[in-house]
Formats: structure tokens, sequence, C-alpha cells
């Protein structure tokens, strides 16, 4: 069973409150279950079982911003997690717990000059509350790997009203820093990047696009992780590109 309650209440017509508490789970899949690796065995994988509780508001102020606030908090049983060997290789196995939680905030902004500006901000906390895959280690109370504490993300578009189908944006991602192994013994310091994006109709049916990833140049990984065996790994992200092309309809 999956059960899941949600209310809505909105006590102003620019204002609403709502919350949901539901019960899942999932069920190991073909792969965890009988490719085995080096494990003794891998067929008695437990399900994972979640219960989680969200409570949030959003609204309008005014008739140009637009908010939502919302937080968190999800306990899992039996989770289905990757551990990794001191040789590198790896095996899937349940964890007793872990516990995910945190806050989200979006925002958006009607501003001049036919423009909007877009806003996102997330602050988490993903916990191992009972790990211990092996009699010689224990990962309880440690963050979770791969998982940063903080994200957030700003977008501010052009798009005129008098010009159709043209418009220009200006988006930055961040990622927060965040451990590369259940250990928490080396971490990724994070990283932000910059992007461009534009498109211009010439004619009716013909319009030019552009757009410009990782405007800054920044060097930084798209994965990282750490493993005994084989030390830092990171996964480079894209040098500076810049794609350009056409559209005809």
């Amino acid at each position: 069973m999956s059960p899941k309650l949600g209310i809505v209440w909105a006590p102003a017509e620019a204002f609403r409150i709502f919350g949901s508490f539901g019960h899942g789970f999932r069920a190991p899949s073909e792969s965890q279950l009988f490719r085995q690796g080096r494990a003794a065995g891998t067929v008695d994988l437990r399900p994972v079982r979640a219960n989680n509780l969200e409570i949030g508001a959003g609204g309008f102020i005014g008739s140009r911003v637009s908010y939502d606030v919302a937080l968190y908090h999800m306990r899992k049983n039996n989770d289905l997690l990757t551990f990794t060997r001191s040789d590198g290789s790896t095996e899937t196995v349940n964890a007793g717990e872990t516990l995910h939680r945190g806050v989200e905030v979006g925002i958006a902004a009607a501003l001049p000059a036919d423009s909007r500006l877009d806003l996102a901000f997330s602050r988490a906390f993903h916990t191992y509350e009972q790990w211990s895959p092996r009699p010689d280690t224990d990962y309880s109370g440690n963050r979770m790997e791969a998982a940063p504490a903080r994200t957030a993300s700003a977008s501010l578009t052009w798009s005129p009203d008098r010009w159709e189908r043209a418009n220009a944006s200006l988006d930055v991602q961040h990622v927060g820093p965040y451990w590369m192994d259940a250990a928490n013994t080396s971490r990724y310091e994070g990283h932000t990047t910059v992007a461009l994006r534009a498109q211009l109709p010439v004619t009716s049916r013909v319009a030019l696009f552009g757009r410009l990833t990782n405007a800054l140049n920044e060097r930084y990984a798209e994965l990282a992780r750490y493993t005994t065996a084989r030390g830092r790994e990171l996964a480079p992200g894209m040098p500076r590109a810049l794609y350009v092309g056409a559209r005809f309809r």
C-alpha cells in the first residue's frame, strides 16, 4: 500500500498553505537482485520504504511577484545503496535508515522592459542514520555522498511583446560542496556556471538562435567520487561552448 494524504488551504486569494504525508516503497530492480558481483548473495534484498512529510506556503505579492516555500522530511528504511569495497568493486546492500530533510524556495518576478526573473534555492541535509555494511565499517551519522547541501539557480529572461518569438536569457546554476564518499573523507568544493541563450526572428518562417554554455569557462565536475582503490575521480564538465543555428517553419 502507498497511501498519501494532502491538503491545501487558501485563507486569502493571494495566499495558500499546503501539506502532505505519504508512504511509499520501491522494490529492488532486476540488476540489483540478480547481478550480485562479489557479494555473497543479493536475492534477499528488501524493498525501500519511505515516509515523507511536506508543508509549505505560496502565493502572490502584488501582481508581479509569486513565491513558494516548502519544507520536507523523509525517512527511508532499508534504503538500497551501493557499497564500494577497498579494491573498487561494488555491491548493492540495504542500509538500515537514511534521512532527507530540507527547505526549497522559489520566487518569480515580472520586471520592467518585458523581462522576468526566476530564483530557486534549496538547502538540504541527507544523512545515513544507520548503515553498517561491514562489521568494521560504520557510516551511521555521516552525510550521504554526491548530495550537495546547497543548490541555487537564477534566470533573467527578456521577451519583448512587440517582437514575437524574440527572447534572450542569462542563466546561473550553483552547486554547493558535497562529500565524494560515504566515509566523508574527500570533499568536492562545488561550482557555479553561467549560460546565455538568445533567439532572433528574421522572417515569419525563419529564426536564428544561439547559446553559450559555461560562459565563464569554469573548471568543474559533473560528477565527483572517491574510492580508496582509485582515489579522487572527477568527470569534467564541458568547457565554454558556443552553439548557433536556424529554425525554419
